[in-house]
């Protein structure tokens, strides 16, 4: 018999609303949900099928006999796999103690049941992916704005610009926001790109800042400079919710669009250009902050 279900995909912690067909049991298409994503969908996600169908796909627990990479393995129940593992943390802790322990996970709305299994074993040691991709980010924009850097709704698709920081969209996750920059992209709207290498985002993009490793932070000091000496920043807005304005004005007076050209390998006029368009395309210009920028020491301050 066949179905139409309507789902969530499990193939990133994204989780896009999906569509599946089936028939008698078995997945034979998936989408993204018509309502909401107009079907379209990435190619991790269309893989979902593959991942299903995949007979070497591992659907039971498996101990590793002889060392890595002899491709020995022996299939064992459940019971038997948690005892394995609780008779080698057992061993862990009375050897090294609990604080010997390091649990890292992807993230996702369970990373709370393995911080606490950690928590419980002894240990404070719990990490997972953000310490490598969007952490410092997250605590930027709390510092700034109260919320975190997933607590914004960015209304792309009626946006004039766009600027991504190192964030390759396009061969990236979030289809929704895709969709909406391509709209924004049709309706004759801005995309700023800067990344250290080419991409297809920065293939997309009206205007490419190919920068040296780790500029990011000196980039945006020299644009912060040029707006403020132009004028073009919305004072009203400033008087009434910012606070050490004054101090921002004086710090980035030494970093001049010549500094930064410098110092990131670009054109010091492509970035005069680029605070030229901003300022046509004010209000509705979006900074995003970002995902991977945590890979570097100033990360904090370029988001």
């Amino acid at each position: 018999m066949k179905k139409s279900v309507y789902s969530i995909c499990g193939m990133c912690t994204v989780r896009c609303p999906i569509r599946v067909e089936t028939e008698n049991n078995r997945v034979t298409w998936i989408e993204g949900n018509p309502h909401l994503l107009g079907g379209a969908l990435c190619a991790k996600g269309s893989a979902g099928t593959a991942l299903i169908d995949d007979d070497e796909r591992p659907r039971q627990p498996l101990i590793r006999e002889g060392g890595r990479g002899a491709g020995r393995w022996q299939k064992v129940s459940w019971p038997t796999a948690l005892d394995y593992i609780a008779d080698k943390l057992k061993g862990i802790k009375k050897e090294y103690g609990a604080e010997s322990l390091v649990v890292s996970s992807r993230g996702g709305p369970w990373q709370s049941i393995f911080k606490t299994f950690c928590h419980a074993f002894g240990s404070p040691n719990y990490t997972n992916h953000d310490n490598t991709c969007g952490r410092n980010t997250h605590h930027a924009s709390l510092s700034i704005n109260g919320v975190g850097r997933k607590g914004f709704q960015y209304d792309i698709k009626n946006a004039k610009h766009l600027v991504l920081f190192g964030r390759n969209t396009f061969a990236s996750l979030r289809i929704a926001e895709n969709l909406q920059i391509m709209d924004m992209l049709e309706a004759g709207g801005r995309l700023t790109y800067v990344d250290v290498r080419q991409s297809m985002t920065g293939l997309k993009a009206s205007r490419f800042f190919q920068v040296r490793p780790g500029t990011d932070y000196a980039l945006l000091l020299g644009v912060i400079h040029e707006v403020l000496k132009r004028g073009i920043h919305d004072q009203a807005f400033i008087d009434r919710y910012v606070s050490g304005f004054d101090e921002l004005r004086a710090f980035v007076e030494q970093y001049t669009p010549t500094w930064a050209a410098n110092e990131c390998g670009v054109k010091e006029k492509n970035i005069k250009e680029f605070v030229d368009e901003i300022a046509e395309d004010r209000p509705r210009v979006i900074f995003h902050p970002g995902w991977n920028l945590s890979r570097y020491k100033d990360s904090f301050y370029a988001s």
